[in-house]
């Protein structure tokens, strides 16, 4: 599994067991056993393209990830999702 896919990986396990808030650069470099958090800021940039990409893959993944009480990027509202 390449470095991206990791990054991907860790974000959507913040996203199961803590909160979408949760992802940080910092959080995910923590979260993929990386040493720096240059990589993920490297991949993705923002952490709004992060979380956007992490989900995009589970989706095509064809599974279904419920993610409770969370705050959506583009209303800022509490929300529940199935993705």
């Amino acid at each position: 599994m390449n470095k991206k896919m990791i990054i991907l990986e860790a974000v959507i396990r913040l996203c199961r067991n803590k909160s979408v808030r949760s992802v940080t650069h910092r959080n995910v470099a923590k979260e993929a056993g990386l040493k720096s958090f240059s990589n993920v800021v490297y991949h993705f940039g923002s952490t709004e393209s992060l979380i956007s990409a992490a989900l995009a893959h589970y989706k095509k993944s064809g599974e279904q990830c419920q993610i409770m009480d969370c705050y959506t990027l583009t209303e800022g509202r509490k929300d529940e999702r199935t993705i």
